[in-house]
């Protein structure tokens, strides 16, 4: 039996200042958190894939955001692995940890220590205090909801996302996916329409 699917994403405000480059959540004075444009991951690499910081640096200022994002609870990255496949990379800045959500249960190492590297040239960068990752721990929970599919993967990387920013534990599963798309597609249609 179909249990209730979840809430309505209705968290996710596009930023007034620069809808290309970042979203954010809650209008109030301190973020929760900050979710990145889906071009933002791969942009921190140049042609040759290596860590380039200066590539979004300007991305994340203080006059281009209206706000300072280290002074963010959670950053949501959404990485497009090898051009197939969505997952999710969350910089928690409270729990000082790197977080990987894969709707198929994969771990990428590599891109947790990639914005492990990314936060503390933000840090430094930004003006605060330095930011040592070196020590934080590279979370990719495996009880986590999966696709039983392979198409369905950008559906759960936004769905993650909406369940993480106000915290709240993950309740939907592969069942409730047809009708969280179909609210994220009107969800997109209201916010043309208005």
């Amino acid at each position: 039996m179909l249990t209730a699917p979840p809430p309505p994403l209705s968290v996710l405000t596009t930023a007034p200042h620069d809808p290309a480059q970042v979203n954010y959540h809650s209008p109030s004075p301190r973020r929760r958190s900050a979710a990145y444009a889906a071009l933002f991951y791969n942009a921190l690499f140049t042609r040759n894939k290596n860590f380039n910081y200066q590539a979004v640096q300007r991305w994340t200022t203080v006059e281009k955001l209206n706000y300072s994002l280290i002074k963010c609870r959670k950053v949501f990255v959404p990485v497009h692995q090898q051009g197939s496949h969505w997952v999710l990379a969350v910089i928690n800045l409270v729990d000082e940890q790197v977080e990987y959500y894969d709707s198929m249960g994969g771990v990428d190492r590599t891109c947790m220590s990639n914005l492990k590297s990314y936060i503390a040239e933000e840090f430094n960068d930004k003006g605060g205090e330095p930011l040592d990752t070196a020590r934080w721990p590279a979370v990719a929970p495996s009880d986590i909801p999966q696709q039983d599919n392979g198409f369905d993967c950008g559906v759960f990387m936004l769905t993650y996302a909406d369940y993480l920013s106000p915290e709240h534990a993950f309740t939907f599963s592969q069942e409730h996916i047809p009708h969280i798309r179909e609210r994220i597609r009107n969800e997109i249609l209201q916010d043309k329409a208005d």
